[in-house]
């Protein structure tokens, strides 16, 4: 009488000799089987014990055939959703879907992978809309995402060796930051007067970087022990969109964490400040009551002149320049430098401690290692004063 057949369970493995002389191990893991082949049979069992070890301790079951592209997917599914900030998590979805899936080197397997592999990806990174190399601090942001992936996979037993560890980056010309007088902040609002956006540039002159600004609305205007306060928690972020695959380049405008955890925090509203904002909110009232219920409930602080709707960072950038220009000021003078302003003048004022909390730094050293440091005309008159003292 024949035996009956029997199904195997998932997580059984079994090992057959084929015809061509070699071993097979398989076993099922989620659905789906991994083989394994080789010339000798114990190297099959001990494959297939490190496989049953892995299923049974939680850890990646991985054949021979594993992309670094299958790899990095299922690290960002099962290594950064909920470990990582929404921003960061982010990021690695679009370096994911915009620089390695596109490249030849996510169809390498693990197992193959080399330091070269990496270094000619590396050194071959170009915009995705092809406007040119990406910057280096891009470039970098790649390579620790890679660097990561890599480190979890060495560390899972996939590889040996972390190839992305012996990766030479490209090395950034750091430009002298544009040094902003306070005639200059002065003069680059009155070139924005009448405008509504002019309020941007007196809120990014308290210390908020332009991600920050655009993703304050009215309710961000809070009292607290009897001062008005900006009250940062968000910020403005582009991202991938989803939806088509890797190959779909269309992104979305939304609202995100901040930069840091201490980036989520109170600014002050200087006094010279409280009545333009005030005013301007009031100016907003008025736009949404004559709109129809078309202009935004809550609009943003910094937002479309017609609907009160969010604004990309780019946007708000184009116009920046043309204050720029109507100002006569240096083309290299970007939003971010009323940031650079604003902690510049609480450090000469002798309250680092205080401008790392309106900066949002983790610490004063922070804030004193990024602007402790005056343009050489500065340096030259505090040297002078030294001489003259002596």
């Amino acid at each position: 009488m024949a035996k009956p057949k029997t199904r195997r369970g998932n997580h059984e493995g079994s090992i057959v000799k084929r015809a061509d002389g070699r071993f097979q191990a398989s076993i099922m893991y989620d659905g789906k089987r991994k083989y394994y082949y080789n010339t000798r049979r114990p190297e099959c069992v001990k494959w297939l014990t490190d496989m049953r070890t892995r299923i049974r301790r939680g850890m990646p079951v991985s054949d021979s055939a594993m992309t670094l592209g299958e790899w990095t997917e299922h690290y960002i599914a099962t290594y950064c959703v909920g470990f990582v900030r929404s921003s960061t998590l982010q990021n690695y979805i679009s370096y994911f879907h915009r620089h390695i899936m596109p490249n030849k080197v996510s169809a390498i397997k693990l197992s193959a992978l080399s330091s070269d592999h990496i270094q000619v990806f590396m050194n071959d990174l170009k915009r995705f809309d092809g406007a040119g190399e990406l910057s280096a601090h891009t470039q970098r942001n790649i390579w620790l995402f890679l660097n990561g992936a890599l480190n979890a996979a060495e560390n899972s037993g996939l590889i040996f060796r972390n190839p992305a560890k012996g990766v030479k980056l490209k090395k950034s010309d750091k430009k002298e930051r544009p040094y902003l007088t306070d005639d200059a902040v002065r003069r680059l609002i009155l070139a924005a007067e009448g405008h509504p956006w002019q309020i941007g540039i007196i809120i990014l002159a308290h210390g908020l970087r332009i991600s920050e600004m655009l993703a304050l609305r009215h309710s961000s205007i809070k009292e607290v022990d009897g001062v008005l306060c900006f009250d940062v928690k968000h910020a403005v972020k582009r991202e991938l969109c989803q939806e088509g695959g890797h190959g779909n380049n269309k992104t979305i405008l939304r609202l995100s964490d901040p930069k840091t955890r201490t980036s989520v925090r109170l600014v002050p509203i200087m006094p010279a400040a409280i009545d333009i904002v005030k005013n301007h909110i009031e100016y907003q009232k008025q736009q949404s009551n004559s709109a129809f219920g078309c202009y935004e409930a809550v609009p943003f602080l910094v937002g479309s002149a017609a609907l009160g709707k969010m604004i990309s960072p780019d946007l708000f950038r184009k116009w920046f320049r043309q204050c720029v220009d109507a100002a006569g000021l240096s083309k290299d003078v970007t939003p971010h430098a009323l940031r650079h302003y604003a902690a510049r003048t609480m450090v000469r004022m002798g309250s680092p401690a205080a401008a790392a909390r309106v900066l949002g730094h983790s610490s004063a050293q922070t804030t004193l290692n990024h602007y402790v440091t005056e343009n050489l005309s500065e340096a030259a008159k505090a040297i002078n004063e030294i001489l003259l003292f002596k």
